[in-house]
């Protein structure tokens, strides 16, 4: 799997900013518009905090100034609505005012841990996220597998005999992935709940055998198919200048949906269908950067511009929506200032009545 999604295209190649993502420092900038209302912001990130600050103008409310801080599960928040004030919650703190009062204990508990995994995103691997990761590439590596009879698959437009493996996933190992799940997330009373029914799911279904085809390390098809019925799935990997470029997805051996890729030049291009009918598709051109998606009534072009350190695409128009997205190494996150501190977790309604009487006057 691995080997076959490490396959780059000229728009994969493009539009792949994990090495930017990675670095655990880099800056997300968005500058756009639709009619009078604009947005000019920026995301920063380093691995152990966070910031977003901008400016934007909504209808008759012109150049309103935030910026939100986060470090250590602390958030400082300022905006020019209220410009002599920097509001302050600190989720490790206990925080028992107003407006903590007027909240559930498990919201509560939740935003808190919201804020900490939050922190800490700038480096993956400190988060319930990158645990999660972990654990469940654990549970595929403890798959048992088969080999089984070799099939002819069409790759690159000419029949291939590939190497069959198969495994049995039973009821057991998915709610084995289920418990990983559950205990890298957060454990509040209602996600306790979501998984009691993801529990009760899986023992009303069936058992599966997984088989996988290979051509030359890489992936051919996946099969996917019941203990209990006929009836199966299959994904095959047709090739191009990608194994995943040309896919086919199959229910009891009838085609039900392609997505086609070709190239001609430096164009690339890709189309969905089904039964003949295209769903979506999306052209890009290596040369000059403009890529071009269309499907049904939508339609939206755009540019895309990538060097060594720096990603960005820009939007020409989509329903009135035109703007710049960057993604650029290097972050400068600075806690913002203002005249009094208003410590949100803690305040009373008196506090939080005299602040806004306070920022109208």
């Amino acid at each position: 799997t691995y080997n076959t999604f490490e396959d780059k295209t000229e728009l994969t190649k493009a539009v792949d900013v994990s090495d930017i993502l990675n670095s655990g420092k880099y800056t997300v900038a968005v500058n756009g518009g639709y009619g009078t209302n604009t947005i000019d912001c920026s995301y920063l990130v380093e691995k152990k905090s966070q910031q977003l600050k901008g400016n934007v103008t909504i209808g008759s409310y012109p150049n309103i100034d935030f910026d939100i801080f986060l470090a250590d599960g602390k958030v400082d928040a300022y905006t020019s609505l209220v410009s002599n004030y920097l509001f302050e919650y600190d989720s490790k703190k206990t925080n028992t005012g107003y407006i903590m009062q007027s909240m559930p204990q498990s919201e509560i508990d939740e935003f808190n841990y919201s804020l900490q995994q939050l922190g800490n995103s700038g480096n993956l691997k400190d988060t319930d996220a990158g645990k999660l990761t972990e654990a469940l590439l654990e549970d595929f590596r403890d798959l048992k597998f088969e080999k089984v009879d070799a099939k002819e698959i069409t790759i690159d437009d000419k029949s291939r005999l590939c190497a069959g493996y198969v495994t049995y996933i039973d009821t057991n190992t998915m709610k084995k992935f289920v418990d990983d799940m559950k205990n890298n997330t957060y454990k509040g009373a209602d996600v306790d709940y979501d998984f009691d029914e993801l529990y009760e799911a899986i023992d009303d279904m069936s058992d599966i055998y997984l088989t996988v085809y290979i051509y030359k390390n890489k992936l051919a098809s996946i099969n996917v198919k019941s203990n209990k019925y006929s009836n199966d799935a299959e994904l095959i990997f047709h090739g191009g200048k990608a194994r995943w470029q040309n896919l086919e997805i199959l229910a009891d051996g009838k085609s039900v949906c392609q997505l086609v890729g070709s190239n001609n030049g430096s164009e690339e291009s890709y189309e969905v269908k089904s039964d003949g009918y295209t769903a979506c598709s999306l052209t890009y051109d290596n040369k000059t950067g403009n890529i071009a998606f269309s499907a049904d009534e939508v339609a939206m072009t755009g540019t895309i511009k990538k060097s060594k350190n720096e990603f960005s695409f820009t939007l020409d128009n989509l329903y009135g929506i035109n703007g710049t997205v960057t993604i650029s190494k290097g972050a400068k996150v600075v806690k913002p200032m203002a005249e009094n501190t208003f410590d949100l977790g803690n305040a009373s309604e008196d506090d939080i009545q005299n602040m806004a009487m306070d920022a109208v006057s």
